[in-house]
């Protein structure tokens, strides 16, 4: 039961949080957010560790949380990772795949992608766009690389909230081609198109850096 009431709170945070209701840099105050939610300390205390594992809040000790802000820098240390763990991942997944893993829930994954596209729902496409890479992370045969991305993923959850819009059909190509040298089987192309996409993103989120709920200039 506390698990699910943390989750109802990591939720209703994150959400807040991403559409700019709790700007960067606010105190969340544990009184307040569990009078508004009908809830003890206890689940929020257990969401608020979740919440600083996905970059969404900064936490002190004996000091309330804070909403932690967007940064140019942090924006490139996010990608700097990826750069080298998503590639290294789609090199693993071609090379189950050279080995007789099944690819099908991969391209399955991106058909609903693709049929969002088409049907101009970008929540849906979002949503598919997200599981295509869990189910790349998935076909690695690595628990513990499912387990590493999951904070990223959500990071850059927070990212994508103002380039959402920003020619879909773009990246579902991009993950056309990943997904395409992924269940071919060729290790060292799909490395190189995952580089590649990340790069794309790179470029993507900087250009809309400014409109994220949450952005703060570096000082």
């Amino acid at each position: 039961m506390t698990e699910n009431l943390s989750r109802f709170v990591y939720d209703e945070l994150r959400q807040r949080i991403l559409d700019g209701r709790l700007p960067a840099g606010e105190s969340i105050s544990e009184r307040e957010i569990g009078s508004e939610l009908d809830v003890s300390r206890v689940p929020i205390r257990e969401a608020l560790p979740l919440l600083a594992a996905a970059g969404l809040v900064t936490l002190s000790p004996r000091r309330p949380a804070v909403v932690t802000p967007v940064t140019r820098s942090g924006v490139d240390e996010l990608y700097d990772i990826r750069a080298v763990l998503e590639p290294f991942v789609a090199r693993q997944a071609a090379a189950r795949v050279a080995a007789g893993a099944d690819a099908s829930p991969l391209r399955n994954t991106l058909a609903l992608a693709a049929a969002a596209v088409q049907g101009n729902d970008l929540d849906g496409f979002h949503c598919h766009s997200g599981e295509v890479h869990t189910e790349i992370e998935r076909l690695s045969g690595s628990a513990l690389f499912v387990e590493v991305m999951a904070p990223l993923h959500e990071r850059s959850d927070r990212l994508n909230v103002a380039n959402i819009h920003t020619d879909p059909a773009q990246r579902h190509n991009e993950h056309e081609a990943l997904v395409d040298a992924i269940a071919g089987g060729r290790p060292d192309l799909a490395s190189a198109v995952a580089f590649a996409h990340v790069e794309w993103g790179r470029t993507r989120t900087l250009h809309t850096l400014e409109e994220v709920p949450g952005y703060a200039p570096d000082l």
